[in-house]
């Protein structure tokens, strides 16, 4: 009888193992997700920063293309050029 009891706390003993070896092994995987949402997080706030920076250059630019035709409209209606 008490050698069954010895196999069996042997048994619980590995299970026991297992159960902390596979903790461990999920531990590991959570840092690795936290790790993961971390560098999408670093994207996302780059790409919006591209998208602002983008945006404020395409609006300079337009507006020195607005700048520029309304001179060039100016010039023809001058030269009495109807637009």
């Amino acid at each position: 009888m008490l050698d069954k009891q010895d196999k069996m706390l042997e048994q619980q003993d590995k299970m026991l193992e297992k159960q902390d070896e596979m903790l461990y092994t999920q531990g590991r995987m959570l840092e690795k997700q936290d790790h993961m949402i971390h560098l999408q997080q670093d994207t996302v706030d780059e790409i919006k920063g591209l998208r602002k920076d983008s945006a404020n250059y395409l609006d300079r630019e337009f507006t020195e293309i607005k700048k520029k035709l309304t001179a060039i409209e100016n010039a023809l209606t001058r030269e009495g050029i109807q637009v």
